[in-house]
């Protein structure tokens, strides 16, 4: 089905084959085929694409494309006023420095803060201890994959988008803070199917599948499904909105919470809704490119 996402609950290998096999679909932002990996990265450049990226972004600029055509001309002793001396392409050079500079510098504290988010560590609960509560296993947040059963505590933040299936709650509600998403501080309710409420966790995710939407930055709308094995009977439980957890969010007032990642990385609705780091330009200079 290229129109929904298949995700075998405790079974990354499957999962990857059928994430693999997800369309491509034009943005923004754009998607597909699904990934697996949570990691995230928000900065431009690495070390050594640095020096011929910045300089390319920097020559995108109106006025540093005029001065460096200026110092070219300077070179040309038969059109040259300075005698063939391009005496423009020391100042050029000096800003064009000054701004690589402070580019780097902002790039860096990216990458430092890419590795503060990507090295946070959740729990991820495993078939081989029959997803034991008091046996998860500790994660970084950038290893955890499409598919694992993750445990959440109160006041951790949520590491990858989430379909809620257990809350230490007896009603099913875990509460969380999506300050992080839309700046609210009030706390908002998700909840645990009435379906799978009362089934023990090993007997809701043996031989489970999540069908959800394909990756989207919608942060209103999520459908989906819940297929159960065959120990609870194969049925088929609808999910929504109010059944899923969203990368960000802190889980608040609630001990814990158990689900399985279905969005993970930069398919998770909150790096979906955010910008690409912008290139800053001052006011002088937008007036000098005019």
């Amino acid at each position: 089905d290229p129109l929904h996402r298949h995700v075998v609950v405790g079974d990354e290998e499957v999962t990857k084959v059928k994430l693999q096999n997800e369309p491509y679909r034009a943005g923004p932002p754009h998607t597909g085929p699904g990934v697996q990996t949570n990691e995230v990265i928000t900065s431009v450049y690495t070390l050594y694409s640095f020096l011929p990226q910045n300089l390319l972004r920097q020559m995108k600029r109106a006025a540093n494309i005029y001065f460096l055509f200026i110092s070219i001309l300077q070179c040309i002793k038969a059109v040259s006023i300075t005698k063939g001396v391009p005496t423009t392409a020391l100042p050029l050079a000096f800003v064009l420095f000054v701004t690589a500079v402070k580019d780097a510098i902002e790039d860096f504290n990216r990458h430092r803060a890419d590795a503060t988010e990507n090295n946070r560590l959740g729990h991820v609960l495993t078939k081989e201890k029959h997803f034991d509560l008091h046996h998860a296993y500790p994660t970084k947040w950038r290893d955890i994959k499409v598919g694992d059963v993750v445990i959440i505590k109160n006041r951790e933040l949520i590491p990858a988008d989430i379909v809620l299936l257990a809350s230490s709650e007896p009603s099913g509600l875990a509460f969380v803070m999506t300050a992080n998403l839309d700046g609210e501080t009030n706390l908002k309710a998700k909840e645990v199917h009435k379906d799978l409420r009362k089934l023990p966790l090993p007997t809701k995710l043996a031989g489970a599948e999540v069908v959800c939407d394909l990756p989207n930055n919608n942060l209103e709308h999520f459908e989906g499904l819940y297929a159960l094995g065959a120990e609870a009977g194969e049925r088929k439980v609808p999910l929504t909105q109010r059944n899923i957890l969203l990368r960000g969010c802190m889980l608040r007032n609630t001990q814990w919470a158990v689900g399985v990642v279905v969005y993970t990385g930069k398919e998770t609705k909150i790096q979906m809704n955010a910008a690409e780091a912008a290139q800053k330009t001052g006011s002088v200079r937008r007036f000098v490119d005019r």
